[in-house]
């Protein structure tokens, strides 16, 4: 449990940054790319919305489930804090 303990929040900031900011960031220059019609004649429309859709859900997703473990963390944290507290009295 101390591995996870001490590899936790560093995974957790560094998935954060990427899926949270630079993920979001590139997918949109992607789209903006598409929308644009930079494939014009390569790509149909149909598929690069339909791609545009399916991958912004995933990103949407994959932050919903960073956001659900910091909480986690952060409850589990204060749970054995208030556990400790409760010892030392």
């Amino acid at each position: 449990m101390k591995v996870y303990d001490l590899l936790s929040p560093p995974f957790y900031a560094f998935y954060s940054i990427v899926r949270g900011v630079l993920g979001p960031l590139f997918f949109g220059k992607m789209v903006a790319f598409y929308a644009r019609g930079g494939a014009h004649g390569v790509i149909p429309n149909w598929l690069w919305i339909s791609w545009a859709i399916v991958v912004g859900i995933a990103i949407t997703v994959s932050i919903l489930w960073i956001w659900n473990l910091w909480i986690e963390l952060f409850s589990e944290r204060k749970a054995n804090k208030i556990r400790v507290d409760k010892k030392i009295r």
